[in-house]
């Protein structure tokens, strides 16, 4: 039936005889690592990690072979991905067809499906049921994967019926997931996808150049890869321009970090290189600039510190806290990809009183459980989120999770979303408070103390307990005993208090502070996480002039707003994450802006990881910056890669017509807005889910002025 659409595809591989240094090779490498076995994380594909660095993927494709957790076969990149990790991973037992090759997938078909996916194939069943395609029209519609085996009967399933002419699945694809001795074609369009990988601008086109069986590409230079003699993407080298440094996002020249250090950058912030240095107080942790350390629990000092989840108990190290109310138990089945997943327990009130994830040191395929979770009585809602956007199941493997009550009842469960998946659900114990637990709970004013039911709270003031207690007016704050609390800004009292800058001056509520050299203006959309987020400004000696956070008291995907005066001079903005998963979109779509009291953008973004930082000046000139359109060409793009949608984020220092266009990597246009917006900050969402997979530019025109950046799309 499939005889008059199986293709050649026409595609021969080399191994490797010249190596990325030119010496030569057998293009096959060996290494000696401790680490026993490897997941989808990437660490096969660093030598840090205990794998293999990449060679350039612009001239060659990499196959890692090694041990892979879970019972996976293999995993791959598509194209348009990053480079260091470029290529397809599988596991010894699923690959050749002699040594360890195991049945039934030791005919080498595992490496095959692998490196269709890296031309860009899709599963045929589309990753989703009968609605969702492969974007290949000669392959039927399949509602799932098959796992046929011997002796491959024909015609097998039919999962999705489309009416006359309807055809089975085709389990013979290399695309499916059927045994070895199964699989035995692409078809024609499988071949024309795969092939226009390698027309003028397609994503795998240097490759046909590559040096690595004997010939040597001439540079490109423009080509958003790093390949002949440069030292980074389309520059260095003896042909290309010079790499920027300092301000491009990549770790070249002298710099000891990304965009620091060396004799040329700002100094590298300390907060994460695993070493007490600067003015930390402990490994990456105290002082002025880095997050809080973490205080050693004792278990017996009256004192919830630590880890602990009571005062003296719960957590890994102290005994459990006793429940007076509900204990919940929650346990993940992980699909492939334990990173991705989070989640958070919200009580009706907006408060988060539970949280865990993403899981980055989880195996793929395994099961999580966390247990000892205990709510007062009340309603709440679970969250499970997925930054993969496909949930747990079934893209990615048979993943699931249940969240139950002590009594074994189901709360929440559910395997099949996509971002997220919320239940709401109400406790009611009956217990009574029982002033003896270490928890503040019931109608108790403190832990274990105050209120109808148990004895009225010590009225010695503690100043630092989180808790208003003794004559204290606040938290921890007036009466006798305790500082003044801070009181809501006047304006007019002269005394420099609330959030304002000076005196009577400065701040979200009074107006500005006069004779500030440089005045400079921080928004922060915080994610879920307010407490991971924290941020410093460095001047050109590398001394904090400004910081602030971790943010432990703001709500989550709230907006922050503060007013900053600094001294004329050159700067570092550096935002900390302590998560490692930036203000988006892990945790949810936050962003930041600093701007100068012009409304000029000085830094902004969104997407990162533990950190981003960006450097600018004052030119002692701002107002002429006004006429600059965006400031600087600083705009922000974000999610990156995206999938869906794209948010383009820049600032107008006054009304005026703005152009948004895609292009291809050879210039064309694929999508186009103009827009006559108003002066200040500004955020559009473009739809992107009609292109495929791959680099594409964002070109942002305003008064004349012409700025683009690189973005990638991912399926």
């Amino acid at each position: 039936m499939f005889l008059g659409v199986a293709a050649d595809s026409e595609f021969e591989f080399c191994m490797a005889t010249v190596d990325p240094s030119g010496n030569p090779t057998n293009g096959i490498t060996r290494t000696q690592t401790s680490t026993t076995s490897f997941s989808t994380n990437n660490n096969v594909k660093f030598n840090a990690t205990g794998g293999h660095d990449a060679w350039p993927a612009g001239q060659y494709l990499n196959v890692w072979v090694c041990d892979l957790t879970g019972g996976l076969l293999g995993y791959a990149q598509f194209p348009g991905g990053n480079p260091a990790t470029d290529g397809v991973v599988c596991d010894y037992l699923y690959f050749g067809t002699i040594g360890t090759a195991t049945p039934p997938f030791h005919l080498g078909r595992t490496a095959t499906h692998e490196i269709g996916h890296w031309l860009n194939l899709r599963h045929i069943w589309g990753d989703g049921g009968c609605s969702v395609d492969d974007f290949v029209s000669d392959t039927p519609l399949a509602g799932a994967p098959n796992y046929t085996g011997a002796p491959c009967t024909f015609p097998g399933p039919n999962s999705c019926n489309t009416g006359s002419g309807d055809q089975p699945d085709m389990f013979q694809n290399y695309m499916d997931y059927s045994d070895d001795v199964c699989m035995n074609l692409y078809t024609l369009g499988q071949k024309a996808r795969m092939r226009a990988l390698f027309d003028s601008g397609g994503a795998r086109q240097s490759i046909l150049t590559s040096p690595g069986c004997g010939s040597e590409p001439p540079p490109s230079c423009n080509d958003g890869i790093q390949n002949g003699q440069e030292t980074g993407v389309d520059c260095g080298g003896p042909v290309c321009p010079p790499c920027p440094t300092c301000f491009d996002g990549i770790q070249n020249g002298q710099e000891t970090g990304v965009d620091c250090g060396g004799p040329v950058c700002p100094p590298c912030p300390t907060c994460f290189d695993g070493i007490q240095n600067g003015q930390e107080t402990g490994v990456d942790c105290g002082g002025p600039v880095c997050p809080p350390c973490p205080v050693e629990p004792t278990c017996d000092d009256g004192i919830q510190n630590g880890q602990e989840t009571g005062v003296d108990c719960g957590g890994p190290d102290c005994p459990p806290c006793p429940c007076n109310g509900t204990g919940l138990q929650l346990n993940i089945h992980f699909d492939l990809a334990p990173a991705q997943t989070s989640w958070a327990i919200v009580h009706s009130s907006g408060a988060t009183v539970a949280s865990g994830g993403p899981y980055t040191s989880q195996p793929g395929g395994s099961t999580f459980t966390i247990s000892g979770l205990c709510l007062a009585d009340g309603c709440y809602t679970f969250t499970i989120y997925d930054s993969g956007n496909n949930g747990l199941c079934c893209r990615l493997g048979q993943g699931s999770y249940t969240l139950t009550d002590e009594d074994g009842n189901v709360l929440a469960s559910g395997s099949q979303f996509g971002a997220s998946q919320a239940t709401n659900f109400c406790l009611e114990s009956g217990a009574a408070p029982t002033c003896d637990d270490g928890i503040q709970n019931g109608q108790e004013t403190g832990v274990d103390c105050g209120g109808p039911d148990c004895p009225p709270c010590p009225v010695e003031p503690s100043c630092d307990d989180g808790i208003q207690n003794g004559q204290e007016a606040g938290v921890d704050c007036g009466g006798p005993d305790c500082p003044p609390c801070p009181v809501e800004p006047s304006c007019d009292d002269g005394i420099q208090n609330g959030q304002e800058a000076g005196v009577d001056c400065g701040g979200p509520d009074c107006p500005p502070c006069p004779g500030c050299p440089f005045d400079v203006n921080l928004e922060i959309h915080f994610d879920l996480y307010p407490a991971q987020t924290s941020w410093a400004i460095f001047d050109a000696g590398g001394v904090a002039a400004a910081s602030g956070g971790p943010y432990t008291g703001q709500a989550p995907f709230s907006t922050l707003m503060q007013d900053i005066c600094l001294e004329e001079g050159c700067y570092t903005f550096t935002i900390y994450d302590s998560g490692g998963n930036g203000l988006c979109c892990q945790g949810g779509r936050g962003s930041y802006f600093l701007s100068d009291d012009n409304g000029n953008f000085l830094a902004a973004g969104a997407v990162f990881g533990a950190s981003q930082s960006t450097a600018f000046c004052s030119d002692g000139n701002r107002e002429a910056g006004r006429e600059a359109g965006i400031s600087s060409g600083r705009f922000s793009l974000f999610p990156n890669p995206a999938s869906q949608q794209l948010t383009v984020a820049f600032g107008m220092p006054e009304a005026g017509k703005v152009q948004l266009s895609v292009r291809g990597l050879a210039g064309e246009v694929l999508l186009h807005r103009e827009s006559q917006v108003e002066a200040g900050k500004q955020e559009v969402e473009l739809d992107v889910s009609g292109l495929p997979a791959g680099l594409y530019f964002m070109e942002v025109v305003v008064q004349g002025e012409r700025f683009a950046k690189k973005f990638v799309i991912a399926r």
